[in-house]
């Protein structure tokens, strides 16, 4: 990033720039940043045994330029960089699934060392945490893009919708999949459906899967 980037990007409506050290000399973006654009500023990088001396220039050079944050992700070893890391002398934590061994440790005497010696703040990110983030995301965008007319996404990234099984009801009232009319999850419209043709009716959420399974729940409202 140069000075005339950053100040694009602030002038684009960016408020924000996290810098990824994948070497010591880019924390020098920091303090760019700060001298020619408004924008907030910090340093997000992975954090592992043989890192805490990286992870505490970051926090020196935040604090010296006035920046914003730091933050800290707990090193995973996955398939893309596996084979990498174990070249590197790093092994899989036999107690944290698919994070460096030892990772946790160097971010809380990263944290411990900030506490005591910086006002900036210090997050730790564990690996748990972000896949549980980045799952939900995904959810939820292939929820919002694969539902059917008939379905509902909701906030969580699940799909909601309403089945009406056993059912006279003529052809075209909803979308009929193996003899179940499936229409949208109104409990008015549902019991008017069955009142009218027979039939049960049900509210049910389902993860997008091409499938719709697993079921999360499923509810007989009549």
């Amino acid at each position: 990033m140069t000075p005339e980037v950053a100040r694009a990007l602030w002038r684009a409506g960016v408020d924000e720039v996290r810098i990824h050290p994948t070497e010591r000399s880019l924390l020098s973006r920091v303090e760019m940043v700060k001298r020619y654009t408004g924008m907030s500023v910090g340093v997000e990088m992975p954090i592992a045994p043989g890192l805490e001396g990286l992870a505490i220039e970051a926090v020196k050079t935040v604090e010296a330029a006035g920046g914003g944050f730091v933050n800290l992700n707990e090193m995973e070893i996955v398939e893309p960089n596996a084979r990498a890391l174990l070249a590197r002398g790093y092994t899989e934590s036999g107690e944290r699934p698919f994070t460096v061994r030892g990772a946790l440790e160097a971010a809380l005497r990263v944290l411990r060392w900030a506490a005591e010696n910086s006002s900036v703040p210090v997050h730790f990110c564990p690996a748990s945490f972000k896949d549980s983030i980045q799952t939900g995301n995904r959810l939820r965008s292939s929820a919002a893009r694969d539902a059917y007319w008939y379905e509902e996404p909701t906030s969580h990234g699940t799909l909601v919708w309403g089945e009406v099984r056993g059912s006279t009801a003529p052809t075209g009232l909803g979308e009929e999949r193996g003899g179940v009319v499936m229409l949208p999850p109104r409990e008015d419209l549902l019991k008017t459906v069955v009142r009218l043709y027979g039939g049960e009716a049900y509210i049910v959420e389902a993860h997008p899967t091409p499938s719709r399974t697993p079921i999360v729940s499923e509810r007989r409202i009549a």
